[in-house]
């Protein structure tokens, strides 16, 4: 096998002659190098089946095959596989940077029911955290990624009701701060963003205990300081909230401003 012309590089010659489970990483980076992804998880699976017949090797080529798998399942979009893949990793860091590229790569392409519908196994809390943090740094509620609406969904699925509702609130707060709740959004005059969130709210909070009934508003970055204070919000309160913004909503489509008296002008 040194007498290959070139054509098998070190690398290539070390896989080959040691048994199935090598010879098809071999062909795995064959498939690899030419961006062949389902080819790659194709081989990469018979990689796998061949592991326990090489001990000595066995741990190393099963994370290789699995990384390669996953990231070969990403590139095609094939999200079944790299959940699959992923939850077969025992390297945490590796795991827990895959998780990370599959929620996005999920949430960025609009495959968010299918994200929702995925079992993750002992992972549940890191989804539900790196889903936490791209809410915390999104500043277009409205027209980028809606990681808010995921993360809300991903949490009425299972049974957190009360982190649904946070995850309304902080929406609400972003699209007050950003002036985009007052464009409609249905037949009904009174659809706005923020009423439909408040709704959602409503509902969220009404499925918890009454003393549990309530969540905390955080404000949003950006906001003067007396709005950005730490509060607790009940779901009266919240109901309270919703007829204000459903009756200043109302004096908006019906072009009734309120002024001040030093704010009226002088009738010549």
């Amino acid at each position: 096998m040194r007498h290959s012309a070139g054509l098998l590089d070190e690398t290539d010659r070390n896989l080959l002659y040691k048994g199935m489970a090598k010879y098809y990483w071999h062909v795995v980076s064959l498939f690899e190098k030419q961006k062949a992804y389902s080819y790659v998880i194709e081989f990469s699976r018979l990689a796998l089946q061949f592991v326990h017949v090489a001990p000595e090797d066995g741990t190393l080529i099963k994370a290789e095959m699995l990384n390669r798998q996953f990231n070969a399942a990403i590139a095609i979009s094939h999200f079944s596989t790299a959940h699959s893949a992923l939850l077969g990793m025992t390297d945490t860091a590796v795991q827990h940077a895959g998780l990370r590229k599959l929620v996005e790569k999920m949430c960025e392409g609009c495959h968010n029911i299918e994200l929702i519908a995925l079992p993750f196994p002992g992972l549940n809390a890191q989804v539900d955290e790196i889903l936490s943090q791209k809410c915390r740094a999104a500043h277009d509620v409205v027209h980028g990624t809606p990681y808010h609406r995921v993360l809300y969904s991903w949490r009425i699925s299972r049974n957190d009701y009360r982190g649904a509702a946070a995850v309304l609130m902080d929406s609400i707060q972003r699209l007050k701060f950003a002036g985009e709740g007052d464009k409609l959004v249905g037949e009904d005059m009174l659809d706005t963003p923020i009423t439909k969130q408040y709704i959602l709210l409503i509902n969220a909070l009404s499925c918890v205990d009454e003393k549990q009934a309530w969540v905390f508003c955080e404000g949003v970055e950006g906001e003067n300081k007396t709005e950005a204070k730490r509060k607790v919000v009940t779901l009266s309160d919240v109901r309270r909230e919703y007829q204000e913004e459903m009756d200043r909503t109302a004096a908006i489509q019906n072009n009734q401003f309120g002024f001040e008296p030093e704010d009226e002008m002088e009738i010549l």
